[in-house]
């Protein structure tokens, strides 16, 4: 499991919102799977805590003869304190990890692609106000101006450019 989340992350990394947005498709149900998967393990390790109470800490406590090597008090705190801290307590790494699963599938659902949109076409016209401005220009002189890429019309709503060496 963890080769695609790493690969699900290189894309997040490198596209953000709107790459995620679109490997919603492959993203949600691999979350669901992991979701599943983080779910039944929190179920055995409970189980397993169970047990362990039941054979360790409960069984002391009734004076039934434990088998030897028995866990020392700090061995039974400390065990304790580590499967509070991974799923029995209220923020758990399990619940952690299950909430974060649902952020990222709130995060990546395509109904936030035009929001998305919108946002990086705000941003590109905003950056494309400020390079033309003449402070910028006067900040940056003509010289280095020509280095920058000319603005092509396109049909989309996004701002496209050529870069200098393929000027018409």
């Amino acid at each position: 499991l963890g080769g695609p989340f790493f690969q699900f992350h290189r894309v997040g990394d490198g596209l953000g919102d709107y790459g995620m947005i679109r490997m919603s498709a492959w993203l949600h149900p691999f979350l669901a799977a992991l979701e599943q998967k983080m779910k039944q393990l929190k179920v055995n390790l409970e189980e397993l805590n169970t047990a362990v109470e039941e054979c360790l800490i409960l069984a002391k406590a009734r004076g039934i003869a434990i088998e030897k090597p028995v866990p020392s008090p700090q061995m039974c705190s400390r065990a304790h304190e580590a499967i509070d801290r991974a799923v029995m307590g209220k923020d758990s790494h399990t619940t952690v990890l299950l909430h974060i699963f649902e952020n990222l599938r709130a995060k990546s659902a395509p109904e936030r692609l035009p929001t998305v949109m919108d946002s990086l076409n705000d941003a590109c016209s905003s950056l494309q106000s400020a390079l033309a401005s003449a402070e910028f220009r006067e900040c940056i002189g003509d010289a280095a101006m020509a280095e920058f890429p000319q603005q092509v019309a396109t049909n989309s709503a996004a701002i496209s450019y050529y870069p200098a060496s393929e000027k018409e």
